[in-house]
């Protein structure tokens, strides 16, 4: 967490060097900044602070028309509430994850299908944790990210009580 404290302290005071005259160019600096805030909040635990940030990183978003990237602020919460064991709330923003991943690219998806598993299998959710992580395993091509998957998977084995899969998984 040391890396991601300096990080976070280097990103609040590079925002307050951004003027405050607002131009394009400021508003920009702004969303971007913001944005990684609100990655770092979430990364250290911070959720009540994460969200307030990223609700600012919406609103300046929102000031300059531009598109809003509601995957990787979405996928951003739901890692942060699972870190903090609220499980249902994680799951129920996975969904929206989904939701929004199912207009975009397979690697997209897969990540959609991804934190989705993670927060079933969270919630205790094992047999559909286990079938969102098989859609994820099937649309990645990723080395590290099937290795993130089949640990998942193996979790959702070990929960439905199926112990030797839950072993072959990990050997994968």
């Amino acid at each position: 967490d040391g890396n991601f404290d300096v990080a976070l302290r280097d990103t609040q005071n590079a925002l307050k060097m951004i003027p405050t005259e607002l131009s394009p160019d400021v508003l920009e600096a702004q969303y971007e900044t913001y944005d990684q805030i609100a990655f770092l909040q979430l990364s250290l635990n911070n959720i009540e602070l994460g969200v307030v940030t990223t609700e600012q990183v919406i609103e300046k978003g929102t000031a300059q028309n531009r598109y809003i990237d509601g995957i990787g602020l979405v996928s951003n919460l739901v890692y942060g509430f699972n870190s903090w064991h609220e499980f249902e709330t994680a799951e129920k923003l996975s969904n929206v994850l989904f939701r929004l991943s199912q207009k975009s690219e397979n690697n997209v998806k897969s990540i959609a299908y991804f934190r989705l598993g993670q927060a079933q299998n969270n919630a205790g959710h094992y047999q559909q944790a286990l079938d969102s992580l098989n859609i994820a395993a099937q649309d990645s091509n990723s080395a590290k990210f099937m290795m993130s998957t089949e640990l998942a998977r193996s979790l959702a084995f070990a929960g439905l009580g199926r112990l030797e899969e839950s072993e072959e998984s990990l050997s994968k």
